[in-house]
């Protein structure tokens, strides 16, 4: 039989095999007769042994990938060109050489280097795995979800650095989910759509200490909403619902059944008073309900807020929820071109008129200026919806101010509380206790070089001062010029109490004119 005539798979492998065995015992015989002789050659040994060994190897691998693989992945091809495309490794080393040396007349199936093939990973989709080995691939797709975008990204940082399959994964894994783009949409609070806030972060701290309780204000609401059920509403209100009233007529019209919603309950808290109500209240473009509600809980809350801090009652605002976002001008002169200070009310006109800011609802223009610097920074906070389009379309564009087109950084809006705090330690203004960095303590009560605790010890019978302003009232006092300053910080910074290192004194801010000290305690 030869080769050209066997059409089956089974019998071209039988004369292949058949072929290489008589060959086999040809050069075996040559070999033996030349032995006896003693007649080997140069040419038997450079040429005819080594040809024999390397066809008794192929012998041996052609039955075992006969025995391991099955006939079937043996079809010879009649061009006989070897496989020399790189593989990956596989287990049997025996069955797949890496180099693929044999011949057969149907495609490659092992997996090639150089062309895609699928993987199920546990924890990651069918993806590309070319040139990552399966063992990287396996260690890391057990960890994060692997795309085929990940196996793109490792391969260019292979090129670019000398690391191993695993590392590139890696790496590529975490670039690619830095790079993906996170939603920007914020999550609206449960029940947003039926609260009215009112801030009061500006209440003094021990003024906030007599706030009633959640109860009261809710007992409050209760009361005027029966005296509003009770009678005709407020007439600009109906005025403003119906447009179609006569003017000498203040009563509703017959079909309008306006009630006030129920109140469901009451939040206090050091930033603002929540009051949520039994279903969602209308948004201020769809209906007059919200204006309505927030001057309804608006009221309620400086009848009770009047007796504690006029001051603050008269300023309340009250509104519906809403997200807020700021936005920072830098370098920012202090002085006008006209050398006119700076005014936020100026700034925040210009803001108004600017075409950018159309429909921008501006809640507060901050200036600040670092002592150090010959210019400061403006914060802007306004009123944006969940996705933040608003803040998109202002950080983009330059607003002008004056003749200049200024442009502006997204920041994070500022904390509802917008006083500084005092130190517990060093009795300063403008710092946390717990970010001093002061070495000695003060006393609240003599401005001694001890903590308060110990003023019984150390003090005595020291009379009462203000470590700040030198002033006959502890240092904590709300009668102390610095507390009543604690909303301006450049002042407090520039004011703060200096020692003088000459006379072993303090000196305090109403007597540096002068350069006499009111104090004549040693540091």
């Amino acid at each position: 039989m030869h080769l050209d005539t066997a059409d089956h798979p089974d019998d071209r492998s039988k004369v292949i095999r058949d072929s290489i065995h008589h060959l086999i015992s040809y050069l075996e015989d040559k070999a033996s007769i030349a032995a006896r002789a003693d007649k080997r050659d140069e040419e038997y040994d450079t040429f005819w042994l080594p040809a024999a060994s390397r066809i008794s190897g192929l012998i041996v691998a052609w039955n075992s990938a006969v025995t391991t693989l099955g006939k079937d992945n043996l079809k010879c091809r009649a061009t006989a060109l070897p496989c020399d495309k790189p593989h990956f490794p596989v287990v049997c080393e025996k069955a797949h050489n890496p180099t693929c040396n044999r011949v057969h007349n149907a495609p490659c199936t092992r997996p090639h280097s150089d062309s895609p093939t699928k993987s199920t990973a546990p924890t990651g989709p069918n993806t590309t795995l070319a040139p990552i080995s399966n063992a990287a691939f396996s260690q890391v797709a057990a960890r994060k979800n692997i795309t085929r975008e990940h196996v793109d990204i490792a391969n260019d940082i292979r090129t670019k650095v000398a690391v191993s399959d695993e590392v590139a994964l890696r790496m590529a894994t975490e670039q690619a989910d830095r790079a993906k783009t996170k939603s920007t949409a914020r999550v609206t609070p449960k029940d947003a759509n039926k609260t009215i806030f009112i801030p009061i972060g500006h209440l003094p701290a021990d003024k906030f200490a007599s706030m009633p309780a959640a109860g009261k204000f809710a007992d409050v609401i209760n009361a005027r909403r029966e005296e509003f059920e009770d009678q005709v509403l407020i007439a600009n209100w109906c005025y403003a619902e119906h447009g179609d009233i006569s003017d000498d007529t203040v009563e509703c019209r017959p079909n309008h059944n306006f009630k006030i919603p129920v109140l469901m309950h009451v939040t206090v808290t050091r930033a603002s008073i929540q009051f949520t109500f039994k279903g969602a209240i209308p948004a201020a473009s769809v209906s007059t309900m919200q204006p309505f509600m927030t001057s309804f809980c608006k009221g309620a809350v400086q009848q009770l807020l009047n007796p504690i801090d006029k001051a603050t009652a008269d300023n309340l605002e009250a509104h519906a929820f809403h997200f807020k976002s700021s936005v920072v001008f830098s370098n920012i002169l202090p002085t006008n071109p006209d050398n006119s200070p700076f005014s936020t009310e100026d700034f925040k006109a210009s803001l108004v008129d600017s075409p950018l800011w159309g429909g921008v609802t501006i809640t507060s223009v901050r200036f600040w200026q670092p002592p150090t610097s010959d210019s400061g920074i403006v914060f802007v906070d306004f009123h944006d919806d969940k996705n933040n389009t608003h803040t998109k379309r202002i950080i983009h564009g330059r607003t002008r101010i004056g003749a200049d087109f200024i442009p502006c950084r997204i920041t994070k809006p500022a904390t509802t509380a917008k006083t500084a705090t005092q130190c517990r330690k060093c009795l300063r203004w403008g710092h946390l206790t717990g970010a001093c960095q002061a070495f000695n303590s003060h006393c609240n009560t003599c401005a001694g070089n001890h903590s308060t605790e110990h003023h019984t010890t150390h003090g005595g019978t020291a009379p009462t001062k203000c470590f700040n302003c030198g002033g006959k009232h502890a240092a904590d006092s709300t009668e102390c010029r610095f507390y009543l300053k604690r909303d301006d910080r450049k002042w407090l910074f520039d004011n703060q109490p200096r020692f003088n290192r000459i006379k072993g004194v303090w000196v305090y801010y109403n007597s540096r004119k002068t350069g006499e000290a009111l104090s004549t305690t040693a540091a």
